[in-house]
């Protein structure tokens, strides 16, 4: 089969043949996917099975729909635990219920495999799917990428058209339980946990009770954790990372791409950033143990910048201090309405100067 001459493209496969654009149009008018050239369509409808360099789309799609899955679950389901809406997460974004959704949208009768791979699987469909989300993201933003993923057939709200519409969400289910938390000027150790917060981010919560929660641990009876803001800012870091690198390079290969993405979001690189930023003196924990076991990675840390070490190699830090850091990025994603402007902001700002500055 003859191919087209190259031509400059997101991601690294070459381009099909002149008639999979046969395949590609029908596609592009069915699902509203006018936003995503279709000269790109066409590649991601060929798939290939093997790393080529720039193939970096699949992560920036996964990484986008782990983190509005857990935006959408952690808006929709605010009376469940992180473990049930890890699950929710896991089985919606599973192989085969992504697809399902390739089968069940008719994405499946236009996908070309003949080129790379004889068979159509549960792994083809799976990189196609995240193929798209990747592409409309790059072509039209978290909006669009929303609607498309909404048109591929993903069982999302109506109503979640938008980052915004979550947090209309959000803000409809939150029940008085969740909002109980004090803050009031006569509560210092509260309100030295949200000033520290705050300065940490350089970023004014309009809900500052997100703070408290979000520097809270499990052992404190009565109050709200943070385990389900590390949730949600786990998956807002995993997609601000990677929309950061994939646009900082796009050609990297992907196995490089998901090596430098882990490398930074390792809880060792976190915890210790979140030493960096003071933030392990405000997270809330009942249990001796833990705080002991805080006090001597905080030792860790505060020896390596003396020593003027740099890295996290074999630090073994706490897992609370990576935890209560994604947890506060959740509730600075919750309090921003979803909106990515103040995350990249923070990323800007403080997560990537910290890691690239440090990693050796």
């Amino acid at each position: 089969m003859q191919l087209r001459p190259s031509v400059t493209l997101p991601i690294g496969r070459p381009s099909p043949s002149f008639g999979n654009i046969a395949l590609a149009a029908p596609v592009q008018d069915r699902l509203g996917l006018r936003s995503i050239p279709l000269s790109v369509l066409r590649v991601i409808l060929t798939p290939r099975m093997d790393e080529t360099p720039g193939d970096c789309l699949p992560a920036l799609g996964v990484a986008f729909l782990k983190f509005l899955l857990a935006a959408y679950f952690f808006t929709s389901y605010q009376d469940e635990t992180e473990g049930a809406l890890t699950t929710r997460i896991q089985n919606e974004s599973s192989r085969a219920a992504l697809a399902s959704y390739i089968s069940t949208s008719g994405l499946a009768c236009n996908i070309c495999t003949g080129l790379y791979d004889p068979k159509f699987d549960d792994n083809v469909a799976t990189t196609v799917f995240r193929d798209i989300l990747g592409a409309a993201i790059v072509f039209g933003g978290l909006d669009y990428a929303i609607h498309v993923a909404r048109s591929i057939g993903m069982a999302i709200d109506r109503t979640t058209i938008s980052m915004q519409g979550l947090k209309v969400i959000y803000v409809l289910n939150r029940t008085f339980d969740n909002m109980f938390v004090s803050t009031s000027a006569a509560d210092p150790w509260a309100m030295q946990r949200i000033q520290t917060v705050e300065l940490a981010l350089g970023y004014r919560f309009q809900d500052p009770k997100l703070v408290i929660e979000a520097t809270t641990h499990n052992s404190v009876e009565n109050a709200a954790s943070y385990e389900r803001l590390e949730l949600l800012g786990n998956a807002v870091l995993e997609y601000a990372v990677a929309e950061y690198y994939y646009f900082k390079d796009p050609s990297v290969r992907i196995n490089d791409f998901r090596k430098a993405k882990s490398r930074r979001l390792c809880n060792d690189a976190l915890g210790t950033l979140c030493v960096y930023l003071h933030l392990d003196e405000v997270i809330a924990v009942d249990e001796q143990v833990i705080r002991d076991e805080i006090t001597e990675c905080v030792a860790k840390v505060h020896d390596r910048i003396l020593n003027g070490v740099r890295g996290w190699e074999n630090m073994n830090l706490s897992k609370v201090l990576g935890d209560a850091f994604e947890a506060v990025v959740g509730a600075l994603s919750v309090d921003a309405g979803f909106e990515l402007r103040p995350m990249r902001g923070v990323l800007g700002r403080i997560l990537i100067p910290f890691v690239e500055e440090n990693d050796v």
